[in-house]
């Protein structure tokens, strides 16, 4: 299981992890379970107590993750790596910066570029910046300070291909 993450939780598939990302709501065990099975390549092996669990992303249900993915559509652009990693961006005139609305790697930038496509969402290759957008920012965050130039510079690209009207 070269592939696998190794979790130690809580025996309570209703338990809270708290602390998860600072900021945010609490995240139930499963929506852990999931966004860490989405980040180790779609396989878990969680440790609970006693049991070996082998989970896989698709398994769970996830709210976060079905969140994101329905605000896919309303994005105004996503940024890939053409096949590991697919971050979705929306930007309205007079945002301080755009917010990152979905992202995610292997599986799950495939799903996202998918309905990006089904939805007419503008879609960019630029691998440096999708690389840097997924490990900087997170769902919800606006885009670092230090991105602004080259995500300003894809919405201009836009622009002029007449793709995006702000």
């Amino acid at each position: 299981m070269s592939n696998a993450l190794y979790l130690r939780l809580p025996a309570t598939p209703d338990a809270v992890l708290t602390g998860y990302r600072a900021g945010a709501a609490p995240a139930s065990v499963q929506e852990r379970f999931a966004d860490a099975a989405a980040a180790a390549g779609g396989r878990v092996v969680a440790l609970v107590p006693g049991h070996d669990v082998v989970l896989t992303a698709a398994s769970l249900p996830t709210r976060n993750r079905k969140r994101m993915l329905a605000a896919v559509p309303s994005a105004t652009v996503v940024v890939t790596n053409p096949t590991h990693f697919a971050v979705a961006l929306r930007y309205e005139r007079g945002q301080s910066a755009p917010e990152v609305v979905a992202k995610g790697a292997d599986h799950l930038a495939l799903r996202i570029r998918t309905l990006a496509r089904e939805h007419g969402v503008p879609i960019v290759e630029n691998p440096p910046l999708a690389r840097s957008l997924y490990g900087r920012a997170e769902v919800g965050d606006r885009i670092p300070a230090e991105l602004f130039e080259a995500v300003a510079e894809v919405l201009a690209y836009l622009i002029r291909l007449k793709q995006l009207v702000l």
